[in-house]
C-alpha cells in the first residue's frame, strides 16, 4: 500500500499532538493531510478505472460474440442459400479473421445495408421484420461498450499519473516533517 508510509508519519504526529504541538499544528502537516485524501481520492478512481475496464472488456466480448453468432451469421447463412448468384452475396458474407470492433461494425453495417435490399427473403426465410435494425443495434451495442472501456482505460490511466504526482509530493512534504521532528526532538533523549 503506498499510502501506508503516509498514513504512519500522520499516526505519529497524532499520537505526538501533545508534546510536539510546534510540528503538529503546521501547514505541513496541513498539506500531508491534504496527499493523503487526494491520494484516497486518486487510488479509487484508479480502482474504479480498472474495475470499469475488465467489465467494459467481458461486455465488449459478449456484445461482438452475439453480433457474430446471433445476427450476422443468420444473414450470411440464409444469404448463401437463398440469394446465391446476386450481387449482394459478397457482403453478406462472414468477415475472415477476427476483425477489431470497428472493422466487424462496419462489416455489420454493409451486410445490414446489402440485406436490407432483400428484407422479404430473409422475412420469408424466418427473421423477424425489423432484423436489419437489430443487426445495426447490436454493431452499436458493440462500439458503445467498447468506447466506456477507453474511457474508463483514459480514467484509470488519469488517476495513476495522479497518484505518481501527489505521492511524490507526500513524500517531499514527509521529509520536511521528518526535519522538523528531528529538530524539535534534539533534547529528547526518549
Amino acid at each position: 500500500d503506498m499510502l501506508a508510509p503516509l498514513r504512519n508519519v500522520k499516526t505519529f504526529l497524532d499520537q505526538h499532538a501533545d508534546t510536539r504541538d510546534g510540528v503538529i499544528n503546521t501547514g505541513t502537516r496541513n498539506d500531508l493531510l491534504e496527499a493523503i485524501a487526494d491520494l484516497e481520492v486518486y487510488g479509487n478512481q484508479q480502482a474504479a478505472g480498472s474495475g470499469a475496464s475488465k467489465n467494459a472488456t467481458k461486455i465488449t466480448e459478449a456484445r461482438r460474440r452475439a453480433l457474430l453468432h446471433d445476427h450476422m451469421s443468420v444473414v450470411s447463412r440464409i444469404g448463401r442459400a437463398k440469394l446465391p448468384d446476386t450481387p449482394e452475396l459478397a457482403t453478406l458474407r462472414m468477415p475472415r479473421g477476427r476483425p477489431s470492433d470497428a472493422k466487424l461494425a462496419a462489416a455489420a453495417y454493409e451486410m445490414a445495408n446489402s440485406a436490407e435490399a432483400n428484407t422479404p427473403v430473409f422475412v420469408k426465410a424466418g427473421l423477424p421484420e425489423d432484423f436489419v435494425a437489430q443487426l445495426k443495434s447490436a454493431a452499436n451495442a458493440m462500439i458503445g461498450a467498447r468506447q466506456t472501456r477507453s474511457m474508463s482505460l483514459v480514467s484509470r490511466t488519469t488517476a495513476t499519473k495522479g497518484l505518481r504526482s501527489k505521492l511524490s509530493a507526500g513524500r517531499k512534504i514527509v521529509h520536511v516533517l521528518d526535519a522538523m521532528v528531528q529538530t524539535a526532538l534534539k533534547g529528547d533523549p526518549a
